[in-house]
């Protein structure tokens, strides 16, 4: 299966928390702020998010969340982008930045193996799956504001 080898890289190194970044993209950020955050919420996954105009949200995974950062929601390219907590002009866009309880990781990865259907895709799969009505494993997914990032998937980006 497509997570065997990953799996067993982050099992043998022993790790309690996992951080996954895309290779794609270009970030200015304090890792250990967010894994600080993710700790003291006690939250078993954590995504990074940036505000957007909520007029350009369509084109990112969207979070709808709470006063306290719990999503509720991770909708990927929606129509109608949820607001932002008291800023109706924003939305809050997925960076594509994780950070998950390590256990926790490898049950959900163990899980999606295991679905037919799924493309074992962090976006489209599995921030779904554990967000909102679709939240599996009770788990406490938040979301964390941070800096500068920029997609750069071509060389003009």
């Amino acid at each position: 299966m497509r997570f065997t080898r990953t799996l067993d890289i982050i099992r043998r190194y022993e790790a309690e928390y996992v951080v996954i970044l895309a290779g794609d993209h270009i970030y200015k950020m304090d890792y250990s702020r967010m894994l600080i955050d993710h700790v003291e919420k006690g939250a078993q996954c954590t995504v990074a998010c940036i505000p957007v105009p909520r007029k350009e949200a369509s084109e990112f995974g969207v979070m709808k969340v709470d006063d306290n950062d719990l999503i509720l929601e991770f909708l990927e390219k929606p129509d109608n982008p949820p607001a932002m907590p008291g800023n109706p002009d924003m939305s809050l866009a997925s960076m594509g930045i994780y950070i998950f309880n390590a256990s926790y990781l490898f049950q959900l990865l163990e899980e999606d193996m295991s679905t037919p259907d799924s493309t074992h895709d962090f976006g489209k799969d599995l921030i779904p799956k554990i967000t909102g009505a679709g939240c599996c494993l009770g788990a406490s997914i938040y979301a964390f504001l941070c800096g500068m990032w920029s997609e750069s998937t071509t060389v003009l980006a």
